[in-house]
């Protein structure tokens, strides 16, 4: 039987992808940064770190939300909130070996808000709410891309401050945690980074 591999490694996947994609659209592009890419290089470049942990990590792109509810159990009265968006789709699914959904993934790129990713938020914290006592759907993630330039160095703390900012909308909500890293260049005059958002059932 494959060992189910630990949350943490997934969201260390989850972080060397955004870092990863980082550096391969800089090399690709001549020097652009991340914030000039297509989200779902972004997207692919997690979803390879994620497969990489073990050979036999499922790991799936733009599934379906309703299917995904049904297969997880997360569906027996077919009602399903309107946060969720049946129709919609997730960008990362991540599967138990029994090829029932352990978690959901939203990437975004460019977050320099609560905004961007609310909803997102919402549908992830409803999807595990969705008959709980059911579901296979351990916990959710949002992973994104952040930078920050400074005149007179410090780019790093701003972005750290950024980062934190963004929690502090939604810290105070149960099961929800941060992680993240950041990389100073140019003598601290930018910073990137790379944050993900956990929320557990």
């Amino acid at each position: 039987m494959a060992k189910v591999v630990a949350q943490d490694n997934i969201i260390e996947a989850c972080l060397d992808g955004i870092e990863e994609s980082f550096s391969v659209y800089e090399k690709w592009s001549g020097g652009e940064w991340l914030w000039n890419a297509p989200e779902y290089l972004i997207t692919v470049k997690i979803a390879e770190e994620i497969a990489k942990i073990s050979q036999k990590q499922l790991v799936t792109l733009e599934d379906n939300l309703e299917y995904l509810l049904d297969v997880a159990g997360a569906n027996r009265k077919g009602l399903i909130s309107s946060d969720i968006r049946g129709n919609g789709r997730s960008d990362i699914v991540l599967w138990w070996g029994n090829r029932t959904p352990r978690a959901i993934i939203e990437v975004k790129n460019s977050v320099y808000g609560i905004t961007k990713i609310d909803k997102d938020i919402r549908r992830i914290k409803s999807v595990l709410k969705q008959e709980k006592k059911y579901s296979k759907i351990q916990f959710g993630v949002v992973a994104f891309y952040v930078d920050a330039t400074s005149k007179n160095r410090g780019s790093e703390l701003k972005l750290i401050d950024k980062i934190n900012k963004i929690y502090g909308k939604i810290k105070s909500q149960k099961k929800c945690s941060l992680y993240y890293r950041t990389t100073s260049i140019n003598n601290d005059l930018d910073a990137y980074g790379s944050v993900c958002l956990v929320l557990k059932r």
